[in-house]
């Protein structure tokens, strides 16, 4: 990986707390289109329309809808940002109607691993 694709992974990184594998596979071959992406991602986040939560519930479910793999990154945003059990099932309910049930299983199951991760975590440190 050359200096200009190491240069806006990190950049991507610090700003952004993760990597995704798409993240990587791009900047081999166009990191300028990273640091677009991460441009364009923080304009989104930063301005005060709507609020985090209601955010990240829209991402994740979109993220239902497509089967996208980066939801568990948001399922974990949410709750960091106070985001209930109750709320997250709503959504991925919600993104069952357009689509379909195995969108919203999708979610559910994303969900259950989380919680379980998350758990684990917690009896680890106790």
């Amino acid at each position: 990986m050359d200096s200009a694709a190491e240069g806006a992974l990190q950049r991507f990184r610090e700003e952004t707390g993760f990597v995704g594998q798409w993240h990587k596979v791009i900047v081999q071959d166009a990191p300028e289109l990273l640091d677009a992406y991460r441009d364009f991602r923080r304009a989104v986040y930063d301005r005060s329309v709507l609020d985090p939560k209601v955010q990240e519930l829209i991402i994740i479910g979109v993220d239902c809808f497509q089967h996208w793999p980066g939801i568990k990154h948001h399922i974990n945003s949410a709750l960091d940002l106070g985001v209930t059990r109750a709320e997250l099932v709503q959504t991925m309910a919600v993104a069952g109607l357009p689509g379909g049930v195995h969108a919203m299983a999708f979610g559910l199951m994303a969900l259950e691993d989380v919680l379980s991760e998350r758990q684990a975590s917690q009896e680890g440190v106790g």
